[in-house]
C-alpha cells in the first residue's frame, strides 16, 4: 500500500490530467492506460491487476505467463508423464485463449489416438 503523501500526489497528477500508464513486461510496447486507484492495485499486487485485465484469475494468468502463452499437449506418455509437444495454436494467444486450449493434443496424439501408448491424460 502506498503512502498517504505519494497517494497525494498521483491525485494531484490525476487532476492535472496526467494519464498513467502500466506496460505489461519488461520489454513490452503496449500498456493499459489506467486511473489513480488503478495504479494502487497495481502497486498492491500487480499479477492480481494483469490477471484481472486479463479475465483470468492470478494462479492462470501465472500459468499463461510462464508458459509463454504456449499450450502443451495433454496427452501421457507410456511413461506415465505428460507429452512435451505443444498444440498447434496461433502466435501471441491470449490468456483467455491460451485457458481454452488447456487439455488439447500435439498433432501426433489427435491423430494418434488408438495407437499403444498414446493415450489422454485423465
Amino acid at each position: 500500500m502506498m503512502s498517504k503523501p505519494n497517494l497525494q500526489v498521483l491525485d494531484y497528477l490525476a487532476s492535472k490530467g496526467v494519464r498513467f500508464v502500466i506496460p505489461e513486461g519488461e520489454s513490452s510496447h503496449s500498456g493499459y492506460f489506467v486511473g489513480r486507484e488503478e495504479v494502487e492495485e497495481f502497486l498492491d499486487d500487480p499479477d492480481e491487476f494483469f490477471a484481472k485485465q486479463h479475465g483470468v484469475t492470478k494462479a492462470e494468468y501465472r500459468d499463461w505467463r510462464e508458459a509463454g502463452g504456449a499450450v502443451r499437449c495433454s496427452a501421457t506418455t507410456r511413461k506415465g508423464k505428460q507429452c512435451n509437444n505443444f498444440v498447434k495454436t496461433p502466435y501471441n494467444l491470449t490468456a483467455q485463449g491460451w485457458l481454452a486450449l488447456q487439455g488439447h493434443y500435439c498433432v501426433i496424439h489427435t491423430e494418434g489416438v488408438g495407437v499403444p501408448g498414446l493415450r489422454a491424460r485423465a
